[in-house]
């Protein structure tokens, strides 16, 4: 089972509502303290974040552990992998839904795919973007960017993640183009996303086990 990370957070950049149930444990005999377990099926911990002034968001993780000693000194994981926003990308109409309240669909406008495909096989990643770009008007832009492993050690870090957490995918290049459908690629095209700007005037770059491969699309 992997291991999960602790989390510290800054209550000025994020509010956090913490509501848990513990259970007493067993207790070894006479001698030994007394210990409390977290009961992640009644616990829950909620993360709320603030955008544009004016739209807010409660987000759930429901992978909790944790215990408290004696002493009443509290230690509790999160698995940061476990996070809820309510709502699944893959739900197109409910996200689309979502957006049309402050932006029109109707004129050309932007989508940004960022660091999201890699968790989705070839097939399921051309299906979702040509579910998205299908609601889009003529002149829209796409910006996708999705992880790319270069060496062995990147594939045997995708490969122990999939196996602990959640299936993740080393897609080469000329698939990741394909996500991108009918739209027509601007210049650079696809690229590692430090590279993306044709007019940046960029040292060289030293290698890197993984990739972040970026492109732009333009719908016609």
């Amino acid at each position: 089972m992997m291991s999960l990370p602790k989390v510290s957070m800054r209550t000025s950049a994020l509010r956090v509502c913490f509501a848990a149930a513990c259970m007493v444990a067993c207790l070894g005999g006479a001698q030994a303290q007394q210990q409390w377990v977290l009961n992640g099926g009644a616990s829950h911990f909620y993360m709320q974040t603030s955008k544009a002034e004016s739209i807010t968001e409660i987000h759930q993780f429901t992978g909790l552990a944790g215990t408290i000693d004696g002493s009443g000194n509290a230690d509790v994981k999160i698995d940061l992998t476990s996070v809820s926003s309510g709502i699944d990308v893959r739900d197109v109409t409910a996200i689309l839904d979502g957006v049309r309240a402050d932006l029109s669909l109707s004129e050309p406008t932007c989508l940004v795919v960022g660091y999201l495909l890699h968790f989705f096989t070839p097939g399921a990643a051309r299906d979702l973007v040509a579910r998205y770009t299908a609601a889009l008007a003529p002149g829209s832009c796409l910006a996708l960017s999705v992880l790319h492993a270069t060496s062995q050690a990147a594939h045997d870090s995708l490969s122990t993640y999939s196996s602990e957490a959640a299936p993740v995918y080393s897609h080469p290049v000329p698939e990741i183009a394909s996500f991108f459908g009918p739209l027509e690629l601007v210049p650079p095209g696809l690229v590692d996303a430090r590279r993306w700007r044709p007019d940046w005037d960029l040292p060289r770059l030293p290698p890197r086990e993984n990739q972040v491969i970026a492109g732009v699309a333009r719908k016609g």
